[in-house]
């Protein structure tokens, strides 16, 4: 694993975690590789009463609402790629946003039920499809 990889595990799935906190230069020890490149241990730690719920720190506003998922199946709605994955009718790019750059996109797989937050290093919202929403463009204050 490269450092791009790690900073992005440290900077968008370790802040908020159940597992823990990351080590100053390095991987935590609970860190667990998967298919992608974030980390399969990943657990959103922090709660939001009001009906918000489970919310990723380190994901930007409009981003960081883990949303309801099965616990059983899944822990996460992060996946982190150091380059764009192929989106199609089965992994739809539904709305995005350029910040520091990254770039975030939220994806609905439809036939699983399942709503990720796709985190792309160096990429930019003219990448992805036309029909993609680029978020920056709304007001996005209300969200948490």
């Amino acid at each position: 694993m490269n450092d791009v990889q790690i900073e992005m595990i440290r900077e968008f799935q370790c802040p908020g975690c159940t597992c823990g906190p990351s080590g100053e230069n390095r991987l935590p020890d609970c860190f667990k590789a998967s298919d992608t490149l974030a980390c399969g241990n990943h657990s959103a730690g922090t709660f939001m009463s009001g009906g918000v719920g489970c919310l990723n720190l380190g994901l930007p506003k409009g981003f960081n609402r883990l949303g309801p998922i099965d616990k059983s199946i899944q822990r996460s709605n992060i996946r982190l790629f150091t380059e764009l994955p192929t989106y199609n009718s089965f992994n739809m790019p539904l709305w995005a946003l350029e910040e520091d750059g990254y770039l975030f996109v939220v994806v609905a797989l439809p036939r699983l039920q399942q709503f990720w937050v796709d985190v792309v290093p160096g990429k930019k919202i003219s990448d992805l499809p036309p029909a993609v929403i680029d978020v920056s463009k709304l007001d996005l204050s209300e969200c948490l």
